[in-house]
């Protein structure tokens, strides 16, 4: 099956400004700000030591943002590798106008690279920095400027499997292997995950790879479009917000261009996996990097010339391009999955997809689609907005537990379970026995869903709390600034 190049899931913003990647890792709580204090990064985690393969139409590594990240690479199209046009008198590849932006949001490291946190520099303030500035990459390409098909993507899938642990000859053991693929290309055809790429990026899960697969720009249509590998079951899948160009979430909104859930029904009894997408995250109006120019036609540009020598004015430069959609949500999101991977690399697909789904915070607003399932669940908004911070500090505190899973063996599904520890209690947890959420007490922990920051997780309790002025706070927050504050105490010293 040919699939069309027109499947790629870009939006190119018409809106007249764009967002630089500080003011999206601020806004996701990547990045400390002064409107929400510590971020992830200063827990002491930005990526370092994860490497996450990029699945796309190739990255320039040559980019100044990039440079010292890509450590290995493959091409599994099936065709030429490159389209090819003249520049100077010599044939170049065009590679990376879609590939090169994706990077960027993950692991954009602003010119400013560093392979460990105790090099990590002082950023300045306009940094434009990916959501794991430390993490590696990974270029896998399996799309060129005629398109793609199946085959050419479950090869991508394929190689990524059998090099899942290589050692890719550098002898440096900390970028060894592929933890994370990010993949912001998904057919919309509606799947119900058992096509060829869903069945391909399941067998890169089981291989202990985490992929993310970005839920598509079909939004307008109201209607489930999620393809693969989005909409595999071993797959998490992004939507897209738009922060409105500020740091404050509580603006931040679903792009109306972000597709719609849930995946198609496969029959298998198990309606949390049709729960797609997963959790929404910056993607709208984004400046991220750009490979090198041809002709200066592939997007509006700002580009980053070599020197400012006159001579060097229309020479082909290493560019940051206005770029969007849910193809830039997804590697934001694989960049702060490797942060997590990072605080814990002992979390496995389940375990980080039901961090994200707990951790994710509900768009002002926000109606469940599905309350008999889940509380907050919604078909365009996932889960709700990437919290970066909260998702770090309880990937640093787990075991939790998949949703849908029986942790004890004794038939009864952990968020229904009244000990889902201990097999010899088969209690159901009382109330709303379908639903997490509400006055349920799903994990056993005496607290009741509605106030507990992990519903699922037993060991974790965060009931809520009237704060100092008067306002309901988390008393989870409190305990992650203290903890924020330990490590950078321990980071001084």
């Amino acid at each position: 099956m040919r699939v069309p190049a027109v499947i790629a899931v870009v939006l190119l913003a018409l809106l007249p400004a764009a967002v630089a990647l500080e003011v999206a890792t601020r806004g996701a709580l990547l990045q400390g700000s002064e409107e929400y204090g510590p971020g992830a990064w200063d827990l002491g985690y930005s990526g370092c030591g994860v490497t996450i393969a990029v699945f796309d139409e190739g990255i320039d590594d040559e980019h100044p943002w990039l440079a010292g990240k890509v450590v290995a690479g493959v091409d599994t199209t099936f065709t030429e590798p490159f389209w090819t046009q003249a520049n100077g008198g010599n044939p170049q590849p065009v590679v990376g106008t879609h590939g090169t932006p994706v990077a960027g949001m993950a692991a954009s490291h602003y010119g400013m690279p560093y392979f460990q946190e105790a090099d990590r520099p002082d950023w300045p303030e306009e940094a434009r920095l990916g959501s794991a500035p430390c993490a590696w990459l990974v270029d896998v390409q399996f799309n060129d400027i005629r398109g793609a098909s199946a085959g050419e993507m479950v090869a991508a899938f394929e190689w990524a499997i059998e090099n899942v642990e290589n050692d890719w000859g550098d002898q440096d053991p900390s970028n060894d292997g592929i933890e994370i693929i990010t993949m912001s290309w998904s057919p919309e055809d509606e799947t119900d995950g058992t096509t060829t790429v869903c069945q391909a990026a399941n067998r890169a899960a089981e291989a202990g790879i985490i992929v993310l697969g970005s839920a598509g720009n079909s939004g307008a249509t109201e209607q489930n479009t999620l393809g693969c590998p989005t909409g595999a079951d071993g797959a998490l899948s992004v939507a897209n917000t738009l922060n409105q160009r500020t740091i404050t979430r509580d603006d931040d909104v679903i792009t109306p261009s972000s597709s719609f859930g849930p995946r198609t029904d496969d029959g298998d009894g198990d309606p949390y996996e049709e729960l797609k997408p997963d959790v929404a995250a910056p993607g709208t109006d984004v400046i991220s990097t750009n490979a090198a120019l041809g002709d200066g036609s592939e997007f509006e540009q700002a580009c980053l010339q070599p020197d400012e020598t006159p001579g060097n004015v229309g020479t082909p430069a290493h560019c940051s391009t206005y770029f969007g959609g849910t193809s830039a949500a997804t590697p934001f999101v694989a960049g702060t999955v490797a942060v997590m991977l990072q605080a814990n690399p002992d979390l496995g697909l389940a375990d980080v997809r039901e961090i994200l789904h707990q951790s994710a915070e509900p768009f002002p607003g926000q109606e469940p689609s599905f309350p008999h399932l889940h509380a907050t669940y919604h078909v365009q908004m996932a889960y709700g907005m990437l919290d970066a911070r909260k998702a770090v500090a309880m990937a640093l505190t787990w075991p939790g537990m998949a949703l849908g899973a029986d942790t004890d063996g004794d038939s009864v599904r952990d968020y229904r379970d009244a000990d889902p520890r201990n097999a010899t209690v088969r209690g159901v947890v009382e109330s709303t026995l379908e639903a997490v959420g509400g006055l349920a007490d799903s994990d056993g922990d005496g607290v009741v869903d509605q106030d507990d920051g992990a519903p699922l997780d037993p060991e974790s309790t965060a009931p809520t709390t009237v704060g100092p002025d008067g306002e309901d706070t988390p008393a989870g927050f409190v305990a992650l600034v203290a903890l924020a504050a330990a490590v950078l105490v321990r980071r001084r010293m």
